[in-house]
């Protein structure tokens, strides 16, 4: 027969071991804690620990998949942007002949100057509307520029 003496410390031992501790942590393995590995704790952490690895994981491939997605989009943005700077480009040329040309109808004898007046409004609006393209070239209406440079030329064509 075991003497209740010798039972009641390991008794008070264990349930000490079931209340210190609500899982086992192998980084603080005392006594107490030990127990508790023994009896499963072990393994439930293991579980869990892996269980947050496995979402640190899956947040971090869905990282990578938002920022090759952002990457994508900016590289789409710069292109648009650099299309559109070419086309300004473009239409500023233009604009610089139609300068011209306007200048050599004014300068003909016998001009138009009514018509050279019109044509000069014209192309003052035309040059507003291309300064505050410059400033936006991605919202720019491109189409209403080449269009009122278009009817400009025309008018050009008409003074002769």
């Amino acid at each position: 027969m075991v003497s209740p003496v010798r039972v009641a410390p390991v008794a008070l031992l264990v349930a000490l071991a079931a209340c210190s501790s609500t899982g086992c942590d192998p980084t603080r393995a005392g006594f107490l804690e030990g127990i508790n590995c023994a009896n499963g704790g072990y393994q439930q952490r293991e579980l869990v620990l892996n269980q947050g690895l496995a979402q640190a994981q899956a947040n971090e491939l869905e990282q990578k998949a938002q920022a090759a997605e952002a990457a994508n989009a900016a590289t789409t943005a710069q292109a648009q942007l650099a299309a559109r700077q070419r086309q300004m480009a473009g239409l500023d040329a233009k604009l610089g002949n139609l300068r011209q040309k306007l200048k050599a109808a004014a300068a003909r004898q016998g001009a138009d100057s009514d018509a050279i007046r019109r044509i000069s409004v014209q192309m003052a609006d035309l040059s507003r509307q291309q300064d505050a393209a410059r400033h936006d070239p991605l919202e720019a209406n491109m189409r209403a520029i080449e269009d009122r440079q278009r009817q400009i030329v025309k008018m050009l064509n008409d003074l002769n």
